[in-house]
Order: structure tokens, then sequence, then C-alpha cells
């Protein structure tokens, strides 16, 4: 399936994370995305290997991001190319992620420079009118999957590989470089309206840190998301972990949030701290929750604009696999997907996007 969109197809890896390309393998036969022999498997530049000169602060692993890039662009413009697609071999997809391309890719416009299939908006994206699986980027960072074509080539290398903008913004990404050619509109940079591949689970190579599965998917649709109201003493289990976001902080092995105790009594900050909450739950493709013995459903319910339910009451497996389920309004709804029957009172009618 990606053949058919793009010339070449890389993925990047670093020569000692067999581990993440196994995973990767499996995951392009499984979604059917591409066959593994028709990937072109890139050894990545390794920043303690190759250190980075004295202008760069962002560290080896983001110089050796950095150069990697820039030696597939190099390579793709001398090759030839009409386009290529690069995923980092921390990328993930889901099982809806073959047909959200395929939706993606009939209604991408014909001046595309730049097609992001995973990233993170740190400006908000446009709106594209009549096409409503594609989205202009503004501010798009991350490089876990990101397509370019030929008519941006030479902008682009000239671009990420200016020394100055490093030089002057101090821990500077080569992300950020690219985020920065979406504000001033160098090329034509397009996003589908939900994300196709997100960042995986596990350590960072570039940030040295331990992360969780991360989406990012558009914060316009947080507000949209509904909380999970856990009770104190209700059962633990694998599914409600895998599936409802509670915060960062928990007290010791409980769902009780540290940040919830400044809640107690304050509507303002227990209206700041579900905000925040839904944001994080969105970004990771989980639900929102909240547990907490002297916060009530009821005093939840009151100051969330959307449903607050038990965790015993509802399919949270089911519930999590939004926005596919119909659970809110997104135009995936056109695909016609079936809207899991519990969410039709508040699913919007498929032809109503």
């Amino acid at each position: 399936m990606l053949k058919s969109y793009f010339s070449k197809v890389f993925v990047i890896s670093l020569a000692h994370r067999e581990d993440r390309r196994e995973a990767l393998r499996m995951t392009f036969v499984n979604l059917g995305l591409i066959e593994p022999d028709e990937v072109e498997w890139v050894r990545a530049v390794d920043g303690s290997l190759c250190p980075p000169p004295e202008y760069f602060k962002a560290g080896a692993g983001a110089w050796g991001c950095y150069q990697t890039h820039l030696r597939i662009v190099q390579d793709a413009a001398m090759d030839g190319l009409e386009s290529y697609l690069v995923i980092e071999d921390d990328a993930i997809f889901n099982p809806h992620s073959a047909l959200l391309l395929k939706k993606f890719m009939e209604q991408v416009p014909g001046d595309w420079q730049q097609l992001f299939l995973g990233g993170q908006h740190l400006d908000l994206p446009e709106d594209v009118p009549y096409r409503p699986m594609v989205m202009r980027g503004k501010n798009v960072t991350r490089t876990h999957a990101f397509a370019l074509r030929n008519t941006g080539y030479d902008i682009f290398q000239q671009h990420i590989a200016n020394a100055v903008d490093y030089l002057a913004n101090g821990g500077w990404h080569v992300d950020h470089q690219i985020g920065a050619a979406h504000q001033k509109e160098l090329w034509k940079t397009y996003v589908p309206s939900w994300w196709i591949s997100g960042q995986g689970p596990g350590d960072s190579n570039i940030a040295n840190k331990t992360n969780p599965s991360l989406w990012w998917h558009p914060p316009r649709y947080a507000s949209h998301l509904p909380f999970v109201y856990h009770r104190i003493d209700g059962a633990d289990s694998k599914m409600l972990r895998q599936t409802v976001h509670f915060g960062n902080h928990p007290v010791g092995s409980s769902f009780v949030d540290e940040g919830l105790t400044r809640c107690v009594g304050s509507a303002s900050e227990l209206k700041k701290w579900l905000d925040e909450i839904a944001d994080e739950s969105l970004s990771m493709g989980k639900l929102p929750g909240v547990c907490h013995p002297e916060i009530s459903l009821e005093s939840v319910a009151e100051i969330w604009s959307n449903w607050v339910i038990e965790s015993t009451d509802a399919d949270l497996e089911k519930m999590a696999d939004y926005p596919f389920n119909g659970l809110f309004r997104h135009p995936v709804n056109r695909m016609r997907l079936r809207p899991i029957a519990e969410f039709q009172r508040e699913a919007v009618p498929l032809g109503d996007v």
C-alpha cells in the first residue's frame, strides 16, 4: 500500500535496535502496509560515534537524527526519486492506519511537498475546504513518519542544514527547524485530520528517557472525550490501566493523582486539571479518568461539558477506540465504520459530518 503512494519507503534505525525493526516488520505485514523486503532499511547516524560540532547544543542523539534525515533527502535527490516516505523505528500504527492512509491520500492536494503521517502540532493546523481528511500543517514537529516530494527537496535540505538557526536557538532539533519552515510557509505541508502513525513506548535514543505511546491527535477533540470516574475502592485491571489515563503522578500504585489534592473544594482548579488530563489522554489515545476519595462523580459532571461514566459501566476497550466507534463527531465517520451500539446516544449520524 505505501509503495502505491511513495517512490521509496525508508526506515531508519540504529544498528543495535533489531527489536524495533522486527516489531515494524510484523506491523507492516499484519496491517498490509508494505512488504518488509520493499523497505529500504537505513542505518541511522549514531551521534555518540559521529559527535556534533560545538554550535549544535541539542545533544548527540538529536545530531544523529538531523544528519540521518539530511543524508536521506540528499540521496533521494541524487537518485532522482519522485517522492519518499521516511519512518523511524519507534513509529507505531493501529488497525485503522491502512484505511486512514487510503482516505487521506485520496484527498491530499496535488501541490503537496511534505506530508506527515504522524507528528505533533505546536500551532493549530488549518482545515482544507472540501477535504475533511486533510489539514494544513502550520508547525508540525516529530520526524517518525513523514514524506517529501521532489519539488521540495532543494529547499528542505537547505533549510534543515542552516547552522545559523541551530546556533541561534540553543537546543534546537531538526524537527523544530522543520516546524519553523511550516510557520514561514516555505513549502506545502499537509497532515491527516487524525494521525495515521504515533510514536511507540520505550526509551528514546534522542531524549534519553522512557516515553509512553504518544499520538498527539489534534487538540480540538480533547473536550469531546468522556471522563471515566473510578471509585477509590474500585477494582484494578490491566484493561483499565491500558485504556484510561488518570494523571502522571499517581500516589503509590493507586489511580489517585497527586495533583488532584489541590483541586478538592475548588471548581476552578478541578476544571483546569480535567482539561489537562483530557489533553494528555488524547495525545496518548486513551480516555481521561479521575479517581479521588474527596472528589465525587457529581462534582466532575457539574464541571465537565461532556458526559462522565463510571468505570464499571462501560466497555473501556471499545470506548477507547475513538473516533472510529462514533464516540464523537469527526470526518472519519464518513468511512462508514459502524458506531458501537452503546454510543448511539452520543454519536453523530454517519452522514452528518
